[in-house]
């Protein structure tokens, strides 16, 4: 057992595993954020688009947080494995980042009402977001 903070009065561990468990709160709760969201049947639509924003915002707070990661492409030599994991990691992030911004303000009910799109019509946004999607 090691000996408790003076500052904190907790041990080393016990500030490790508030740390790691903080650490993994924000992912899990998009991940529960994003099931709520696919259950748009089950719900009205304004559940839908406010689970969806507020996940959005826990997917920025991700990527704020793991910034070195992002610092760190620029990095070192690439090789086929890194290539591939960093394009693994890298085209779900822009994936998500046009379909949450891209097509749901130009087909919001709810939350982004006050912000339309006049030129695009809704069917022309969905069939774009089946594209990115794909």
């Amino acid at each position: 057992m090691t000996a408790p903070s003076v500052l904190t009065g907790k041990s080393p561990m016990q500030i490790f595993k508030w740390r790691l468990a903080r650490r993994f709160a924000v992912p899990a709760a998009a991940a529960s954020l994003l099931l709520l969201a696919l259950a748009y049947w089950w719900q009205s639509n304004s559940v839908h688009e406010i689970a969806g924003t507020v996940m959005f915002g826990f997917i920025i707070r991700h990527i704020v947080t793991n910034r070195r990661w992002f610092v760190g492409l620029a990095r070192g030599r690439y090789d086929a494995r890194r290539s591939l994991v960093a394009g693994l990691h890298l085209v779900p992030a822009v994936n998500i980042l046009l379909l949450l911004l891209g097509t749901s303000l130009a087909i919001s009910q709810t939350v982004f009402s006050f912000y339309r799109f006049r030129t695009i019509s809704r069917s022309t946004t969905c069939i774009g977001s089946l594209r990115i999607g794909l």
